[in-house]
């Protein structure tokens, strides 16, 4: 494993805590997040929680390896003492996708670890669950700026009984369709993530928004250990299977490439 050194400062929020019980599981995951400017990487081992994280921008391909090495050290384990490897493909930043998705391949692969992936939008609405002050019913709208005037957005319901239900799949839309589908849901909202400030708020006032809400590995943990805990099967990349990003925008990507090769 790739071990080296970086000066960038990073900000270790968890070291060996005990976290509530709706963490309990004695399943050992390395958690990997960078679909916007922020890198962080969360490890659960031996029902123990770490979790770091880097606000430096474009930093992803420098700081990613070098936490999980510094997390593992600390928690006195290595990645052959893992269940599985979870982390978000997207959608969010390209360049920051495509590093994670190479790093949890690379890392399964040479393991032999099962992977778990979840879109970012649907971690971040599990994160707001578990930090924010949200009733029952309230429905959490995650909006991250996906550029040239659009946003990548979903919304899920949260509920007493089931947990989070998703009303609408991750999709990207212009701002003014976008603006438009929340303000059809007519019912107290919770916006969530830096695409916030492209939306009006005076057309929605009896909705909340956390601008600077940003995603973080910590959540991809939660959405894995509910995954095994509903029974779903995680397992381990086969020959030639790659982790599929989910960037919402293959065609403009791909268009972009001829133009490029032109």
């Amino acid at each position: 494993m790739f071990l080296g050194t970086f000066s960038i400062k990073c900000v270790l929020l968890l070291a060996g805590a005990s976290l509530p019980r709706i963490w309990s599981s004695r399943m050992n995951i390395l958690a990997l997040e960078a679909s916007t400017e922020v890198s962080s990487v969360a490890l659960r081992y031996k029902e123990k929680d770490w979790l770091e994280y880097c606000e430096e921008p474009r930093s992803h391909s420098k700081v990613i390896l070098p936490i999980i090495d510094k997390l593992l050290n600390s928690a006195g384990a290595s990645l052959s003492d893992l269940d599985f490897i979870a982390l978000t493909n997207g959608p969010g930043s390209f360049t920051g996708i495509r590093i994670c998705v190479g790093i949890a391949q690379g890392l399964a692969y040479g393991a032999q670890l099962p992977v778990f992936t979840v879109s970012t939008l649907e971690a971040m609405a599990l994160q707001a669950t578990a930090e924010l002050p949200i009733k029952p019913g309230q429905v959490i709208v995650p909006l991250l700026d996906a550029r040239m005037g659009e946003l990548y957005w979903a919304a899920f319901q949260n509920t007493a009984d089931t947990g989070l239900i998703q009303l609408t799949a991750p999709s990207v839309a212009s701002v003014a369709v976008v603006q438009q589908e929340i303000e059809a849901i007519k019912q107290n909202i919770l916006c969530i993530g830096h695409g916030c400030a492209l939306i009006d708020k005076s057309r929605l006032t009896d909705s909340s928004f956390f601008e600077g809400f940003k995603p973080r590995a910590s959540a991809v943990i939660l959405k894995g250990l509910n995954a095994v805990t509903n029974g779903q099967l995680i397992s381990a990349l086969q020959p030639g299977e790659v982790i599929e990003p989910l960037y919402l925008r293959n065609q403009v990507s791909w268009e972009k490439r001829k133009r490029l090769r032109t």
